[in-house]
């Protein structure tokens, strides 16, 4: 997979109805208690180290200007009362950014910079530099091996090495900036309270445990997997038919094929959505029947493939208050 097409896709997810790599990722909790539980100065000294994922990054001083290349770590850094700089929106104009990730609106303070790359999606040195940040945050995907050196030639650059395939990996990430910032107490409790809102969530859905999940976006040629995995820490499983986002689409003809117990369906405009609904078998998917279909909108498909407190509070926040109504949850009360 290109090194660029998922932030490509995730940039673009409005306009271009979900070819975003939907990353498959955890479920997380708000943004971490309250601001008294946090400490406001570093739990630790300098220099630190952590690992990334072309090599360990060092930094001698605590960071006072940090950039980063996307949206989730401004949810890390926020959630634990630090702000950057400045940050990277992929192709969204700064002034479609907070419709396009509500859970941030109000929590930055850094400039919102689409700048930051460039039109072939890749880093804007210039621009990167013109910051003159003593951190930069990114993602293989933001971030590619072969420009790597130019940028960390401006400031140290933590890369993460989610590729998207695991449910927790976004925590790794989390702990780094914790490292990183000396924040790490303040992101243990970040950490804790995600723990306990996931429990919350999940003992509000209990009788969906083991239960399975399809989740695709709507797109005209068909319906194409992705962006569900962080259902599994409600205890769902990919259902037989789930696959990849780098499969190839569904074809419309094969609508019944969707057929686990929770169907999570991201549209990106009303037709799509009523296109699917008037297709007489939609009616006939175990979903519809146990009223556990979730149509989803760009922004909770950002928040999918953007992982972190607030956007992961975000999807559970729009999704399990219609899963624990469902007739299958309600079915075992």
């Amino acid at each position: 997979m290109n090194t660029y097409s998922r932030m490509r896709r995730a940039a673009t997810l409005a306009a271009i109805a979900l070819t975003a790599a939907l990353a498959v990722t955890a479920c997380g909790s708000d943004s971490g208690g309250d601001d008294d539980t946090r400490s406001s100065e570093s739990s630790g000294s300098y220099p630190v180290t952590v690992d990334s994922a072309y090599g360990q990054i060092s930094l001698d001083k605590e960071p006072e200007r940090i950039l980063v290349m996307s949206p989730s770590y401004v949810d890390m850094l926020s959630s634990i009362d630090i702000q950057p700089v400045a940050f990277a929106t992929g192709a969204i104009p700064a002034a479609d950014f907070d419709s396009n990730y509500p859970w941030l609106a109000g929590r930055y303070e850094g400039e919102v910079a689409p700048e930051l790359v460039t039109s072939e999606f890749k880093p804007s040195l210039e621009k990167i530099a013109s910051y003159e940040p003593d951190l930069i945050l990114g993602h293989t995907w933001t971030i590619p091996e072969d420009m790597y050196d130019d940028v960390s030639a401006i400031a140290p650059t933590y890369v993460s090495t989610d590729d998207g395939s695991a449910t927790t990996e976004w925590t790794v990430d989390m702990k780094a900036v914790g490292e990183l910032t000396q924040q790490t107490q303040a992101v243990d409790v970040v950490l804790a309270d995600f723990d306990a809102q996931v429990a919350q969530n999940k003992e509000r859905v209990a009788q969906l445990e083991g239960r399975t999940f399809n989740s695709v976006a709507v797109r005209e040629a068909g319906y194409q997997f992705g962006s569900g995995g962080w259902l599994a820490l409600l205890g769902l499983t990919p259902g037989q038919t789930q696959g990849s986002y780098t499969d190839a689409p569904l074809s419309p003809e094969n609508l019944d094929q969707l057929s686990a117990d929770v169907l999570l369906a991201y549209v990106f405009n009303d037709s799509d959505q009523a296109k699917l609904e008037s297709d007489p078998r939609f009616a006939e998917l175990p979903a519809s029947k146990n009223g556990t279909v979730i149509f989803g909108d760009p922004a909770m498909a950002n928040a999918a493939t953007f992982p972190a407190p607030g956007a992961l509070t975000y999807l559970m926040d729009e999704t399990v208050p219609s899963l624990e109504a469902s007739t299958l949850n309600k079915a075992g009360q």
